[in-house]
């Protein structure tokens, strides 16, 4: 297999993907081409160690980055992922987006075109915050006739002023087939948001949010069945830093960034065989459907 070279724009979230990438370079021929930041600046310890020897470009150096690399990773805030996408995608590369990864219809419509032209990977990082066939198994075990999902952040400096765009992707990442589930009844009261999710006479009540940064977060998930209730609460730590994301894996519990990740590289190498050319491309497929009834989903939320 021959290498891959992958880039990384954007340094808060970016660190994390980096970090993955790092634990992954045992079982992909992989290597960092350089990572991009809009400002000069004093990196954190950890983003220092994150980046290692990787070349770091700044400002519109940074698109420097399109001639060296295969892949790219656009952890910059939302409202600048367009250009390096179009520009990523444009040029051939793989592509992946922190979520949200489109904030205005007609340009996500426009980069998921252009991907299906050019052949190439794109996705959103939406991180999973649980596994979605965990609860599709829950889901046909119960047989709920609604579910009551509640998804609470601690509000820090870090977030975003919409709570829709940052949590939803979150919340639809939960949902394993999105076909059919319509947005309904939404209501907004400054830090929270609580709305509905039809899918084929199942209801999905969701509350998000915020809270103060000293409360502790919320996030459970409830299965109303005509027999009871079936709850699964999410404790802050109870799975260990990094790995409290999966609740309802029944894998070993696993650093989602590397699933992500994992993913990604094993459909972007499998190009190299012959034999599994058209399970790439159908990967490819799905991914960028996918990614389409998101965004379609996000926007229909968020008014758009």
């Amino acid at each position: 297999m021959n290498k891959k070279k992958i880039a990384v724009v954007g340094i808060g979230v970016g660190v994390s993907h980096l970090e993955a990438l790092e634990k992954l370079k045992t079982e992909f021929p992989i290597e960092i081409s350089g990572v991009g930041r809009a400002t000069h600046g004093e990196l954190s310890p950890r983003a220092k160690k994150a980046i290692g020897n990787a070349p770091i470009y700044v400002g519109n150096k940074m698109y420097d980055l399109l001639d060296t690399s295969d892949i790219l990773l656009i952890a910059t805030p939302d409202k600048d992922h367009y250009d390096p996408a179009f520009l990523s995608i444009d040029w051939a590369l793989h592509t992946l987006i922190e979520k949200p990864a489109f904030i205005e219809r007609q340009q996500g419509l426009d980069l998921i075109r252009l991907a299906e032209e050019n052949g190439v990977l794109l996705d959103s990082a939406t991180q999973m915050r649980m596994h979605s066939q965990g609860l599709a198994n829950l889901i046909n075990q119960y047989k709920p006739e609604s579910i009551s999902l509640t998804y609470l952040l601690p509000k820090t400096k870090l977030n975003m002023p919409d709570v829709l765009p940052n949590i939803l992707p979150h919340i639809l990442s939960l949902i394993p087939d999105l076909n059919g589930v319509e947005v309904r009844d939404i209501y907004q009261d400054k830090d929270q948001v609580n709305l509905q999710l039809l899918k084929k006479g199942l209801c999905i009540f969701a509350k998000l949010g915020y809270v103060p940064e000293q409360m502790k977060p919320e996030r459970s998930v409830t299965l109303h069945t005509n027999t009871g209730t079936l709850e699964r609460v999410f404790s802050q730590g109870s799975l260990g830093g990094q790995y409290q994301e999966n609740w309802f894996s029944v894998e070993p519990v696993i650093n989602p960034r590397e699933a992500l990740w994992r993913n990604w590289l094993q459909n972007i190498f499998s190009e190299d065989f012959p034999e599994l050319r058209q399970e790439c491309l159908k990967y490819r497929e799905q991914r960028r459907e996918r990614i389409m009834q998101e965004h379609l989903l996000l926007m229909q939320a968020m008014g758009k």
